[in-house]
């Protein structure tokens, strides 16, 4: 029984695990998507700010 119980307990922590890290990954490649549109932003506002100096 105790045996039985911890085979349970060992097979819902391991899908627990399997899921934490698929939310691990995804929001991993959420923040890369955030960091590559935040420095596209950047490169533009430097963009425009330079714009501003030179005229």
């Amino acid at each position: 029984m105790a045996e039985r119980l911890m085979l349970e307990r060992l097979r819902h922590c391991k899908e627990e695990k399997r899921q934490l890290e698929l939310q691990l990954k995804e929001s991993q490649k959420r923040t890369e998507e955030l960091q590559k549109k935040l420095d596209a932003l950047r490169a533009i506002d430097r963009e425009l700010r330079n714009r501003g100096k030179s005229h």
